[in-house]
């Protein structure tokens, strides 16, 4: 699996390319990469590294948000967990992206913290969560509550961190009602069960894909 996720970093991350979505698995895109010189990433992977591909693994044809199998598109790696589980941005909604940080910033960043908002801050509610790397403000969703920690998963990029409960605002209804930016996806034929990437591997890939470059 390490390998996997080595050829995986060096094939996709940090290239151009086309993501074609085949159909939707366990609530994840599964999509084909193919670079701008032909190369078919997926097959690469699969030919390389056959344990990644599952024994069996029923596809859903029917996708959740509507659109069709077989869809182009051109995305933003933003969040990678390994092959199987991977977060992405659509290129076409990049302004949107922009507009809504912008918006975020100057709607939460002034508010103090309401003391009474502290009780919506439980499991699977949505908020507004200042991201510890550059101080700005993000839709967030938290993940789990242990005394003032709090788990929350980005919503429009797909990278989680452990933030303290001063760290939250209350998000606006309007803000909760945008659909999320962010797409999980794996890549079509990786074993979507096999969790096992090791811990190095799956951060030397994170790194890697940091640079926000499109693919």
């Amino acid at each position: 699996p390490g390998a996997a996720v080595t050829t995986f970093s060096s094939l996709a991350v940090g290239h151009e390319m086309k993501a074609t979505i085949k159909g939707v698995q366990d609530l994840k895109y599964e999509v084909d990469l193919e670079s701008n010189d032909g190369k078919n990433v997926t097959a690469e992977i699969l030919k390389a590294h056959p344990v990644a591909a599952p024994v069996t693994a029923p596809t859903v044809s029917a996708d959740p948000k509507k659109e069709k199998p077989a869809d182009l598109e051109e995305v933003y790696i933003t969040a990678v967990i390994s092959p199987a589980e991977f977060y992405v941005q659509r290129a076409t909604d990049s302004d949107k992206i922009a507009e809504m940080e912008e918006k975020l910033f100057e709607q939460y960043d002034p508010l103090p913290q309401v003391e009474g908002d502290k009780a919506e801050f439980r499991d699977g509610a949505l908020c507004c969560a200042r991201f510890s790397q550059d101080g700005a403000w993000y839709r967030a969703q938290i993940l789990s509550v242990e005394g003032n920690k709090l788990q929350v998963l980005f919503v429009d990029y797909g990278n989680s961190e452990s933030v303290d409960m001063s760290d939250l605002k209350k998000l606006s209804a309007d803000h909760k009602s945008e659909p999320v930016l962010a797409t999980l996806c794996c890549i079509k034929g990786a074993n979507a069960k096999q969790s096992d990437w090791p811990e190095d591997i799956v951060e030397e890939l994170k790194t890697a894909a940091q640079g926000g470059e499109k693919v």
